[in-house]
């Protein structure tokens, strides 16, 4: 397989994504982009994968749920979520593939997108640093200057219950959040009408959320930064359900 022209198959619009496009670009990579939403599967690319192996070329998926497994484990999967959290930011992942040495700005992007703010400031990045690289977030995700607002007024109006924060939003880009105060969160939790939910920062939270909820998209940065992982936890739960348990783990700890 090693010897196989490698096309990647990519899954969605996030400031990493759009960066490991364009070093893809640069180095005349092939890959498909079929403008996926965050939950993309490897079997929304099945007829593509079915197509390149008759060609005698190596899928690489790109975040992309179920590659490496079953019936799709002859797809090559970068990832770095779930079950291998613990792994390197997927734009370093490709770096490694095609023996590149990241730039800054390349482990800027691998640290916003792995680490979030906590983890990065612990790393040595700074908060100019983030503010700069949430703008790259803002241009990939259509980020308007309403949601932006709209962020800084849910943060004006959070709520704090013991070390969680609570913020409810009708949107879910969560980066105008992190902007305003970078790291000031032990543990912020987003609600959003949209129906999506990101949890950040308490490791406690996050493990006892996806023991209740166990469908989400789960995450920890792979540096474990002063032995302490950040983490991250994201999905569409039932909104109501979602919110008192986090409630009440906040209170049982103030107790």
């Amino acid at each position: 397989m090693e010897n196989k022209e490698k096309v990647f198959l990519l899954w969605g619009q996030d400031a990493e994504m759009q960066h490991i496009k364009t070093i893809l670009d640069k180095e005349q990579v092939p890959y498909i982009d079929k403008w996926l939403g965050r939950w993309a599967k490897v079997e929304d690319y099945a007829e593509e994968i079915k197509q390149l192996i008759a060609e005698w070329k190596q899928p690489v998926a790109i975040e992309l749920t179920g590659a490496g497994e079953g019936e799709y484990a002859n797809v090559m999967s970068i990832d770095h979520h779930g079950k291998r959290a613990l792994e390197k930011a997927s734009i370093l992942q490709i770096l490694d593939l095609l023996g590149l040495k990241p730039s800054r700005d390349e482990e800027m992007i691998a640290a916003i997108d792995a680490w979030w703010p906590k983890a990065m400031l612990r790393a040595g990045f700074t908060k100019e640093d983030v503010i700069g690289e949430s703008k790259k977030i803002f241009d990939s995700q259509n980020i308007s200057e309403e949601m932006v607002a709209e962020a800084k007024s849910a943060r004006n109006n959070r709520e704090v219950i013991w070390d969680i924060t609570i913020v409810k939003m009708s949107h879910s880009k969560c980066a105008p959040i992190h902007r305003l105060n970078p790291g000031e969160y032990n543990g912020l939790v987003i609600i959003s009408r949209d129906g999506e939910v990101n949890v950040f920062d308490n490791k406690e939270l996050v493990q006892k959320i996806n023991e209740k909820f166990p469908w989400g998209w789960i995450g920890w940065d792979w540096l474990l930064v002063d032995s302490i992982p950040t983490c991250y936890w994201g999905w569409n739960p039932n909104l109501e359900e979602l919110e008192v348990f986090v409630r009440e783990y906040a209170n049982s700890k103030k107790e």
